[in-house]
């Protein structure tokens, strides 16, 4: 039996199923293995998923491989603090037009931490792979070097490498 396919049946039944976005969701990234030195865990993340107890993935890892891919990036450029103010207090701006100054400035300190947060995350990593989901993977891939040191397949993970600079900059903001 064939698995689905959305691309051939648009192909087959010659309507346009996929928008354009969906269309070139192929050509927007890559899949390469990435030695663990070069990748470096999402600063945030581990707010929203915190790496406790990852001993039942690390085992899930190890017996069965990885489920998912990583979804990484390349480390972007740092920003000096005076560009990373003027960004931050756009965007939060433009996302929050109705709020009050009290509130404007409340959400503009909360974003601003986030945004030196990743901003010294990115000075101190260049030419690294930022992980923007897969922390937990990546820390049970870490866990499994650690204690199997001498085994090929625990020094690199396959990646999801996203190359584009605009669709990853959402991933770093989340």
């Amino acid at each position: 039996m064939s698995k689905f396919n959305l691309r051939g049946l648009n192909q087959k039944v010659g309507n346009d199923l996929l928008n354009d976005s969906s269309r070139s969701a192929g050509s927007a990234f890559r899949i390469v293995n990435i030695p663990l030195a070069n990748l470096v865990i999402h600063p945030l993340n581990d707010e929203i998923y915190p790496p406790e107890d990852i001993s039942t993935l690390k085992d899930l890892v190890q017996s069965q491989g990885l489920d998912q891919n990583l979804l990484v990036a390349p480390m972007p450029a740092a920003r000096d603090d005076a560009e990373l103010v003027e960004v931050t207090t756009s965007t939060v701006r433009a996302m929050y037009p109705e709020a009050s100054e009290e509130e404007f400035s409340s959400l503009l300190s909360d974003e601003l931490q986030r945004a030196r947060t990743l901003n010294r995350c990115y000075q101190t990593n260049p030419g690294k792979y930022l992980v923007i989901s897969g922390n937990r993977r990546c820390y049970a891939y870490q866990l499994l070097h650690k204690e199997f040191p001498d085994i090929p397949i625990y020094e690199s993970v396959p990646c999801k490498v996203i190359d584009d600079p605009e669709e990853a900059e959402g991933g770093y903001l989340s």
